[in-house]
């Protein structure tokens, strides 16, 4: 179970009043630690993942991706790598490579349920006797903090992020998609997408990156762009 609850304020008057309609208190809960290519979290809704992969091969280089398998709650780590480009049809494919790397996994405190095997532990309540926080909720022994928060739209392909090798980055939108091949006459034929983060020796960058087959009109072409964040992008540290 967690170790303490920190609260970080000050008043004049020597006290403050804490506003939580959602009772949850504590925002998030980590759920799962360790290191490893992939970690699967007693969960069904697709918690956060931050990870920090300095030292691991190819993470510099060709940065490391990210997929949620939902039916086994399940995230996986890769380096992944285009390759196998053709013209006859236009197409390019992403080779995946599985990463162990370090991890924490954190989900809202709304959505983990107390362990009610445990025969003690401490609740907060509020004044109505509604339990705001239980510590039955916290199945690691450990607490985070968000570092830093690079906006959406705020990284493009190449740029830094953060200056901290160590922070761990939120990945649950750095994942990738290879688009199979069609005879779509109209529209999409094939190609893929995918967003990595690449951990430096001093500073971790994003990197976004499509590619794609369009057939217009009887017209053929094909297609590389670099692509930015379309959310948020978050640093984290373990206390």
């Amino acid at each position: 179970m967690s170790f303490g609850i920190e609260v970080i304020g000050n008043d004049s008057a020597g006290s403050f009043i804490v506003t939580d309609t959602s009772k949850n208190l504590l925002g998030y809960s980590i759920i799962a630690a360790g290191a490893g290519s992939s970690v699967q979290v007693p969960s069904t809704k697709q918690p956060l993942i931050f990870i920090n992969a300095k030292g691991v091969t190819a993470a510099d280089t060709a940065g490391i991706t990210v997929n949620w398998n939902s039916s086994n709650n399940t995230y996986y780590f890769y380096s992944p790598v285009v390759y196998n480009y053709t013209t006859s049809p236009f197409d390019a494919d992403i080779q995946l490579t599985p990463r162990a790397v370090n991890y924490f996994v954190v989900q809202s405190m709304d959505e983990v349920s107390p362990d009610t095997t445990q025969t003690h532990g401490a609740q907060i309540m509020a004044s109505n006797g509604d339990v705001m926080v239980d510590s039955r909720s916290f199945p690691v022994n450990g607490s985070f903090f968000i570092s830093k928060i690079v906006a959406a739209g705020g990284a493009t392909a190449g740029s830094t992020v953060t200056t901290n090798e160590d922070d761990y980055v939120e990945m649950s939108t750095f994942i990738y998609n290879d688009i199979e091949y069609s005879t779509n006459p109209y529209g999409i034929g094939g190609g893929y997408w995918y967003r990595s983060a690449k951990f430096k020796s001093t500073h971790i960058e994003y990197y976004g990156r499509m590619g794609l087959h369009l057939t217009i009109l009887g017209g053929a072409w094909w297609s590389e762009f670099d692509l930015d964040n379309y959310a948020p992008v978050l640093m984290g540290r373990l206390r």
